[in-house]
C-alpha cells in the first residue's frame, strides 16, 4: 500500500442555502489509532476552506495532549477525508470538548463564538447534506 500525501487544503460545501455559520466536521481516517475531526464553519456562500497548515497544527496538539491514541498524519493519512453536517447534540458534545481541553489546547480564532452561534440555531443542521468535498 502506497503512503498518501496529506492535503493542501480541503473544502466542503452543503446543499440549498445554507446559513452562514453552519458547522461541518471534517474526518481524517489514519491508518493506525483515532481518526482526526476538524470543525469548519460555513461563510455565506455554504462553503468552507482549511489549509494543511490549520490542520497539522491542531492535529498535532491532538498528538502531543493523547500520545497513544493518535499517530502523526503525515504518515498516517489513508488518502480519505469525509465531511458531516453537525446536529445540535454533537455540536454540543464540541462545546463540552473545548471546556474539557480549555488551556490545553489553541482553538482557531472565533471557534467558541462560532459554536455558541451554530448550538444556537438548533436543529437547522438536519435539512443540510454535504454536496461536494474536494482534498488536494
Amino acid at each position: 500500500m502506497s503512503k498518501a500525501t496529506f492535503p493542501q487544503r480541503v473544502s466542503v460545501q452543503v446543499s440549498g442555502p445554507a446559513p452562514e455559520g453552519l458547522a461541518v466536521a471534517l474526518i481524517f481516517p489514519m491508518r493506525l489509532r483515532n481518526p482526526f475531526f476538524y470543525t469548519v464553519f460555513l461563510d455565506a456562500a455554504g462553503r468552507a476552506e482549511v489549509s494543511d497548515a490549520e490542520l497539522l497544527a491542531f492535529f498535532d496538539q491532538a498528538r502531543l495532549e493523547l500520545p497513544t491514541g493518535y499517530v502523526d498524519p503525515r504518515k498516517g493519512f489513508l488518502g480519505e477525508v469525509h465531511a458531516e453536517v453537525l446536529g445540535l447534540i454533537e455540536l454540543e458534545s464540541s462545546l463540552e470538548a473545548l471546556e474539557m481541553f480549555r488551556g490545553k489546547f489553541v482553538y482557531p480564532v472565533g471557534y467558541e463564538e462560532k459554536l455558541k452561534i451554530a448550538i444556537g440555531r438548533g436543529a437547522e443542521a438536519d435539512v443540510h447534506e454535504v454536496e461536494s468535498l474536494d482534498f488536494t
